[in-house]
């Protein structure tokens, strides 16, 4: 009887091997290229298990738990590793033996169903394309990938390309539904920009997809949420994409200066006043910005910014950043640079060109901004005292003229004292009747406004502001912004804000001095924050400013 038993036991477990001490089988009755399953190594003790490799099926994790159980006094024990594995590919495959000391398992076979033509099939599809597939070092490629469910799927997710020193930048994901063949499916595409860096053939490699599909009951809905509620199965599902080929060209032999390959390159400056007046000892702001589509901003080279030696300069960092859209990143490169003459008469700004290959045309380009000639005026000269005139005459020389003048011209002044004595009593007279008259009439004339312009309100509310942020660079322009807002003069400079207020010169200096020179102290701008708050907008009006007093001192509070 026991031997019927034995025969009964094996027919019932068609896929497992059973060992005195090893054992192994595999979950499930239906295999699908392209759906995980599960294989279960057992033993009744742990130690080195040997794996064997496996034509056909990849080992997508692997797990191990220990039992122990005792039943009547008998102790048992038992230790599994649990393997996940995927056929790659449709046919008869073969699991091989795996061996634990001088234990070992029998070879398993497979059926593996093609996943297109089997019924059984779950209603998941991945898929991956590249474009271009043909491309040159550092320029950008798109892989795509898409994903698309009938059934509903939970805790889901994908690999993203894992390529060694290759920059890769997710560039959209996009979520929709979609209705195909009456069924209806929750499509999501992936966008990943990579930047190959060598010639040669690339390999992208396949990317795994993992979820667990929610089998629905008779009766129930896929897209019920209270499926897993309602005692719906799950089945794990776990997808690739084919791996993906891009040959990768070496760069063109014609290609000059730092290699660039983009689809569009945009070089531009600014100047800050625009237009640009140069003068002796005063700062005017060139702000040049780089746009390449295509590119990655730290892909971008620095530009050559070679001056003359009369004209001395200062940069800030560079600010380097990359933004994208569903297809392409876009790569811009910014940078101030504070240009200062040292001599006055005609400078000569050399061209900045930055050499880029053209993937539109297929061709060398040079993105450039023109040489310009300056004129350099000189320094403006703060105004000076001046001196009296000598006006010391001998004594004796002196009187002689005075008594000549009066005894030859006494007459006439007599003559002009009494008709300015006359116009003196006219005058008074016709200012009494005037106050007279108007004091009768309604005063409808348009008081004097006592508030500032806007441009000049907007200016000194700029320069407050780039003070209390303690950007040493923007709080002297936005002072000079200010000062021009209000001074008389078309282009004034800093030497005139230093004029126009003895008192703070030494504070501006130290800003001045700060930005511009070699002195590389920490810099403080609670001195300037202070005087400017206790200055009008407009310090060319009498009228204090309209601002109230509360908010004056929040300013100078938040500094």
């Amino acid at each position: 009887m026991r031997w019927l038993l034995g025969l009964f036991l094996l027919m019932m477990f068609s896929h497992q091997t059973v060992f005195a001490a090893l054992s192994s089988w595999v979950q499930g009755d239906v295999f699908v290229q392209g759906e995980a399953f599960e294989l279960i190594v057992e033993a009744e003790e742990d130690g080195d298990l040997q794996i064997p490799e496996m034509d056909g099926l990849k080992i997508l994790s692997r797990s191990t738990q220990s039992q122990t159980s005792i039943i009547n006094g008998s102790i048992s024990k038992a230790h599994r590793w649990i393997f996940t594995i995927l056929p790659n590919q449709a046919g008869v495959l073969r699991i091989p033996p795996f061996q634990l000391g001088n234990e070992q398992t029998e070879e398993i076979q497979l059926e593996i169903a093609d996943r297109k033509s089997h019924q059984m099939a779950l209603p998941i599809e991945i898929a991956a394309r590249v474009e271009p597939r043909q491309v040159y070092p550092q320029q950008q490629l798109v892989l795509e990938i898409r994903l698309e469910r009938g059934i509903l799927v939970e805790n889901e997710s994908l690999t993203p390309p894992d390529l060694p020193n290759v920059p890769v930048k997710l560039l959209d994901q996009q979520n929709e539904q979609q209705v195909r063949n009456g069924r209806r499916l929750n499509v999501t595409t992936l966008r990943y920009a990579i930047f190959p860096q060598e010639s040669g053939n690339l390999e992208i490699p396949a990317l795994t997809y993992q979820g667990e599909a929610i089998l629905a009951s008779k009766g129930q809905s896929l897209f019920q949420g209270l499926n897993r509620h309602l005692g719906a199965k799950t089945q794990r599902v776990v997808l690739q994409t084919p791996s993906q080929q891009v040959r990768v060209t070496p760069v063109p032999r014609d290609a000059q200066g730092w290699w660039l390959p983009a689809q569009e390159m945009v070089l531009q400056e600014q100047w800050d006043p625009n237009p640009p007046v140069f003068r002796v000892g005063d700062s005017v702001s060139r702000q040049i910005r780089l746009r390449a589509t295509g590119l990655l901003g730290e892909q971008l080279s620095e530009w050559n910014m070679s001056m003359p030696e009369s004209l001395k300069i200062y940069s800030d960092p560079a600010e380097v950043k990359t933004s994208n859209d569903n297809h392409w990143v876009t790569g811009e490169r910014f940078q101030s640079f504070a240009l200062v003459p040292t001599k006055p008469g005609k400078i000569k700004l050399p061209a900045i060109e930055i050499n880029w290959w053209n993937l539109q045309t297929n061709q060398p380009q040079v993105a450039r901004l023109p040489e310009r000639t300056i004129e350099v005026l000189p320094a403006a000269l703060a105004p000076t005292q001046l001196q009296p005139l000598d006006t010391t005459v001998t004594t004796s020389t002196a009187e002689r003229s005075a008594t000549q003048e009066m005894n030859t011209d006494s007459w006439l002044w007599q003559s002009i004292s009494a008709v300015l004595l006359a116009l003196w009593t006219g005058t008074i007279g016709l200012w009494f009747w005037t106050a007279k008259t108007q004091s009768a009439k309604p005063n409808n004339a348009p008081k004097a406004s006592q508030e500032e312009s806007p441009k000049v309100r907007q200016a000194y509310k700029d320069a407050l502001d780039a003070l209390r942020s303690g950007n040493a660079l923007r709080s002297r322009s936005a002072l000079m912004s200010w000062l021009r807002s209000w001074h008389p003069s078309p282009k004034p400079s800093w030497t005139d804000l230093c004029s126009e207020f003895p008192d703070a010169q030494t504070i501006l200096k130290d800003l001045d001095r700060y930005c511009y020179g070699k002195d590389s102290r920490h810099w403080d701008p609670s001195g300037l924050l202070n005087w400017l708050c206790e200055l009008p907008a407009n310090p060319t009006k009498e009228e204090p400013l309209s601002t109230p007093e509360s908010e004056r001192l929040w300013w100078r509070k938040s500094a």
